[in-house]
């Protein structure tokens, strides 16, 4: 079945408009968050430097295997917490508001919390 077809079959609530198909434009998004990123790099670059009185690569040694492990590690692990406990919110925040919470993991999306087939009104738009 595809897209459209699918947003067809989908029931329209009272005080809700039909569904229709949204999609971000790609492209545009992409290039403003590699000039967002260019921008605050040199931003953290000068607030390290000012913040330690010298360069960011002078403070960063890794001369040891335990070093370069635990570099990695943090690396690694603290965006993915970050994102499980930013999902764990939005999914707390559904069952405060009597929903039923829904958790996994989409390939092209990432971790998700949602509350699938269950009409939210714009007050309670998490």
């Amino acid at each position: 079945m595809n897209a459209s077809k699918l947003l067809a079959s989908l029931p329209v609530s009272v005080g809700y408009r039909a569904s229709y198909r949204f999609e971000f434009p790609k492209v545009l998004l992409n290039i403003a968050s590699l000039i967002l990123f260019i921008v605050l790099i040199q931003l953290l670059w000068q607030l390290t430097w000012w913040l330690q009185g010298q360069s960011a690569l002078n403070t960063l040694t890794i001369s040891r295997f335990h070093d370069l492990f635990m570099f990695v590690l943090v690396l690694v692990v603290t965006p993915v917490l970050t994102i499980v406990c930013h999902e764990l919110i939005h999914g707390s925040a559904f069952q405060l508001l009597g929903y039923k919470a829904s958790y996994g993991i989409c390939l092209g999306l990432g971790p998700y919390a949602a509350a699938f087939g269950q009409f939210q009104t714009r007050h309670h738009n998490t």
